[in-house]
């Protein structure tokens, strides 16, 4: 059984043993060289079969792009003079000149592009370099970080999340700088020096390859 970077308890009986997590204290490769945005070579949209988030890579940082669906009432097109429908568009949305609908129910539905932010000026999660090909996107949450190998393979996008067994052992010589325990979980945060993460093999600590096809 994995356990991912986010565990969920409650529906296990673990009869009082704590569960434990790890984090780092420190973006990881230790020392290595951090970027703000990906390489050129890999600039690009990278989509999965299995999803439909977008992952937007270019010079301004990685971004989630998504599609969140929306509608306004027939009563409300009709009643205000913010909006007006010419066809099957939708005009009247703040910042966006019309967009496609579709009318359903006495309702125009349409889907707009939610953008997020990744990495980039606005974010504290921090990507460093590990090759020319791979990096590790660092998430910070709760002054720590969670990370995620991000990889350019075959041109494709290859994302591979924090990701261990339940009992393993890979951390065991990493120093720590501290445990926090409540209830079924302790929570351990690493400060792994170069030579420690030196040891340390990816597939002990990344789960399996989730792909996304670049996009033409």
């Amino acid at each position: 059984m994995k356990n991912f970077v986010v565990i969920c308890l409650i529906a296990l009986p673990f009869f009082g043993i704590a569960q434990t997590s790890y984090e780092f204290s420190s973006p990881l490769p230790p020392g290595g060289e951090q970027l703000f945005a990906p390489f050129a070579a890999h600039f690009g949209e990278y989509k999965s079969d299995r999803s439909d988030i977008v992952f937007e890579l270019s010079e301004n940082g990685i971004f989630t792009v998504s599609t969140i669906v929306n509608s306004v009432s027939r009563d409300s097109v009709l009643e205000s003079s913010n909006y007006k429908v010419v066809g099957n568009y939708l005009f009247g949305i703040e910042g966006i000149d019309s967009i496609a609908v579709v009318f359903q129910d006495n309702r125009y539905y349409f889907g707009m592009r939610h953008r997020e932010e990744v990495v980039g000026p606005n974010s504290k999660n921090v990507l460093i370099r590990v090759s020319n090909q791979s990096y590790l996107l660092n998430f910070f949450e709760n002054e720590a970080y969670q990370p995620c190998l991000f990889s350019i393979v075959e041109g494709d996008l290859a994302i591979q999340y924090f990701d261990y067994d339940t009992d393993t052992e890979v951390f065991a010589k990493v120093p720590q700088t501290k445990q926090v325990e409540e209830k079924t979980m302790k929570t351990v945060t690493l400060a792994p020096q170069r030579e420690d993460f030196a040891q340390i093999n990816f597939m002990d600590m990344f789960g399996s390859e989730r792909k996304y096809k670049k996009m033409q």
